[in-house]
Parts: C-alpha cells; sequence; structure tokens
C-alpha cells in the first residue's frame, strides 16, 4: 500500500508516493537506534565514571570494558538514526540549498548569456568584458563619447550611440 504526501513550499505542490512498509522500517530505524544511541551513551558514562573514581583510589578500573562496548553502540545507534531521518535531512538541506543554487544559476545563465563577449586590445590581449583598461598594456578599452558619454570600440571613428565623430 502506498501513502500519497502533497508537500507544500513556496506556493509549489510537489507529490511524493511513499510505500507504508518503507515508513514501517523507518520508524524501526529510529527506535533501535535511539534505543542503541542511549545503552551505548549509559555504557560510555558509567566507563568513563568508573575509570576516572579508580584512578583517584589507585585501583584498577574493573567497568573499562563498557567503553569498548559503549563506542561501538554510540556508532550503530547514530547510523541507524541517520537512516532514519534521510528524508528529513535531505529536505531541509534541500529546501535550505535551492534557494542559493536558484539565484547561482540565474546568475551563471546571465554570465553565459552576457560573457560570450571578450575586449580586444589593441595590442592584441584579449580581456574579460567588463574591464576598463587592458591586462598587458593598460590602454582603456572603451572611447567615451564626449556628447552622450556611450563607451565604445577603442578604434571607433563615430559613436555607436549618437553617430559623432571622433
Amino acid at each position: 500500500m502506498k501513502i500519497t504526501i502533497n508537500e507544500h513550499d513556496d506556493n509549489k505542490r510537489e507529490t511524493v508516493s511513499i510505500d507504508t512498509g518503507h515508513i514501517a522500517a523507518k520508524r524501526k530505524l529510529k527506535i533501535a537506534g535511539t534505543i542503541l544511541l542511549i545503552a551505548g551513551a549509559v555504557a560510555c558514562i558509567v566507563g568513563f565514571i568508573n575509570i576516572i573514581s579508580s584512578t583517584r583510589n589507585g585501583e584498577f578500573p574493573n567497568l573499562f570494558f563498557l567503553l569498548m562496548i559503549g563506542f561501538p553502540l554510540l556508532a550503530i545507534g547514530l547510523s541507524l538514526l541517520m537512516f532514519g531521518f534521510r528524508r528529513e535531512f535531505t529536505k531541509y538541506v534541500k529546501d535550505e540549498v535551492m534557494p542559493l543554487v536558484e539565484v547561482d544559476a540565474r546568475r551563471l545563465s546571465r554570465a553565459v548569456r552576457e560573457g560570450g563577449e571578450t575586449k580586444k586590445c589593441e595590442c592584441g590581449e584579449v580581456n574579460d568584458p567588463v574591464s576598463k583598461f587592458c591586462k598587458n598594456c593598460g590602454k582603456p578599452l572603451s572611447k567615451k563619447c564626449p556628447d552622450c558619454g556611450n563607451d565604445n570600440d577603442p578604434t571607433a571613428q563615430y559613436c555607436s550611440n549618437c553617430g559623432r565623430r571622433f
């Protein structure tokens, strides 16, 4: 049996189908992960307390083995919880990252559209389209019209905006 979930995200509607067996498996992973995580934490705490109290008294710690059991239980419990909450983690990351990706995609598409052109200097050096001076010789890469202020090619004899002769 499948369950359909409608998620509302900034006026966007997304339908996701999830198998009920999958939901039950995730619930079991979450429960088992929580139990193992708590058991591992308790074992580690008891082991550390035993080590600290034994060294104060000058005795050998007799519950040191709890640390050897506790750390793997912590790791396994945390792993199970990560698998159990994978969808929630992924959705959170997606919601945080997608607005940034969309902004970067718009910037990139604009750069691709505008970035096809380059400015070539008289010396032959190819410069970025936003450069005002040549990165090789330092000459200006555009000629400003005294009448309208339009930037023109440095070799232009007429303004491309108002037609004034240079």
